[in-house]
């Protein structure tokens, strides 16, 4: 029994010690928000004072996520001195119960843990979030409204910043709405895209998702659109191929844009496929002994556009 009352009087000596051991006095080391929005964006301002009786530097400080940033205003502290230590968070990624932690690392080889807690609900909101198109839609108008369950009067677009893509603009259509205005016809680029949208206040910008999908308006067999030529010079060849779409089209070029290769015949099968015939010449290619050119054949068609067979040559002794 005496044994165990030694050894219990031992673990809180060495406690005391530990908690007295502390150099640096926080004024606060767990913020509990409460219930907060999404998107909204946090300061928490703690005072630090180093209660020992010498020099206290920070050497490490960590976040369990990138949403929370720490930093004191100052990095050394002197006996008695204080600074404010800042972390700021940003509930823009979270929905739910959340717990974010800082760890702080001394030169007096003390650590020190931070604590935020927040019930983060999605308070501000686009409407829709996201839209899909493809090259094939006609003319599209999207309306996107920002929507909050609190004070949605005080909310209002700053500004937009759209992608750098040809055949996308906007329109202001109040203070917490626009009109997404897209011509597939006219998109350079393709795939998942993002608009960032400014609001006013103490807001992260929201994002709207714009997923391009480039749809092959045309096929051409065979070998698709390559037409690959083993050629002597002194010797003519011809290759045929048969391009088919998704629509009616016509094929308006006449005249071959490569020097070493004439359209034979261009003749229409049926309103979505055409036959193509190329005539190939090699006394016309010079100098080079292999290369790579490109046939191009207009349509009166603004969904196709150009139709593009690639010529790969390689000259033969």
């Amino acid at each position: 029994m005496k044994k165990i009352l030694g050894f219990l009087i031992l673990v809180i000596i060495f406690s005391q010690n530990s908690i007295a051991a502390n150099s640096l006095k926080f004024s606060e080391t767990i913020k509990d928000l409460g219930t907060i929005e999404q998107f909204k964006k946090f300061e928490w301002i703690i005072t630090v004072k180093n209660i020992s009786n010498k020099p206290v530097t920070f050497t490490n400080i960590k976040t369990t996520c990138g949403c929370t940033m720490a930093r004191p205003e100052k990095k050394t502290l002197l006996p008695g001195e204080t600074t404010k230590f800042i972390v700021h968070f940003n509930s823009e990624y979270f929905h739910g119960h959340i717990e974010k932690l800082v760890f702080i690392d001394t030169s007096t080889k003390e650590s020190y843990t931070l604590r935020i807690i927040a019930n983060v609900q999605k308070g501000i909101y686009l409407e829709p979030e996201r839209i899909k198109i493809s090259t094939r839609d006609d003319y599209v108008e999207q309306l996107v409204e920002v929507k909050s369950f609190s004070n949605p009067e005080k909310i209002k677009i700053k500004k937009i910043y759209l992608p750098k893509i040809k055949g996308i603009s906007y329109e202001l259509t109040g203070n917490r709405a626009f009109v997404l205005k897209i011509n597939p016809q006219k998109i350079d680029k393709y795939g998942l895209k993002i608009i960032k949208i400014e609001l006013n206040g103490n807001y992260e910008p929201l994002r709207f998702f714009l997923n391009i999908k480039k749809i092959k308006e045309y096929t051409v067999t065979p070998n698709d659109n390559l037409l690959f030529l083993n050629v002597k010079k002194g010797k003519m060849y011809e290759k045929t191929v048969y391009i088919t779409a998704n629509e009616k089209f016509n094929i308006i070029t006449k005249k071959s844009n490569i020097p070493f290769a004439k359209l034979k015949e261009v003749k229409k099968i049926s309103d979505k496929k055409w036959k193509v015939t190329v005539i190939f010449n090699p006394n016309k290619i010079f100098r080079a002994t292999s290369g790579k050119s490109i046939l191009s054949l207009k349509t009166d068609n603004p969904k196709i556009s150009n139709i593009n067979l690639y010529v790969v040559f390689h000259l033969i002794k």
